[in-house]
């Protein structure tokens, strides 16, 4: 069973051992992307959804502060200063769109479990 889910503002969750991420500024086809990818996801993933026009610092300010990675769409307005555990995503970044981060995550988890079956 899959315990991954999406978070919109003004919501927050308790985190259940959950990767957590802040994802600002993805588009539909992004979000898309992800919901497939959650569906046959081995890891569980809480991901907060910000979009730079909501504009409530003071929320973006805690959401970041519960994730352990911030993802920005390199087109953003958002910026979050002195924080290091952030990537920019788009067409000209090492990570294109936010759905590879999250395999790359999930690949690290598998590999993490086989070294501790052997």
């Amino acid at each position: 069973m899959n315990n991954s889910r999406f978070i919109t503002p003004p919501s927050t969750v308790k985190n259940q051992g959950n990767h957590t991420v802040v994802l600002i500024d993805a588009d539909n086809q992004d979000i898309n992307e992800l919901h497939v990818f959650f569906t046959s996801s081995v890891k569980d993933f809480d991901v907060y959804l910000y979009q730079g026009d909501y504009g409530d610092l003071e929320y973006l300010n805690y959401i970041t502060n519960q994730a352990e990675w911030v993802l920005i769409n390199e087109k953003s307005q958002v910026s979050i200063q002195n924080y290091d555990k952030q990537t920019k995503f788009g067409l000209s970044q090492s990570v294109r769109y936010p759905v590879e981060y999250f395999e790359q995550i999930q690949k690290q988890f598998i590999d993490k479990t086989i070294e501790s079956v052997l």
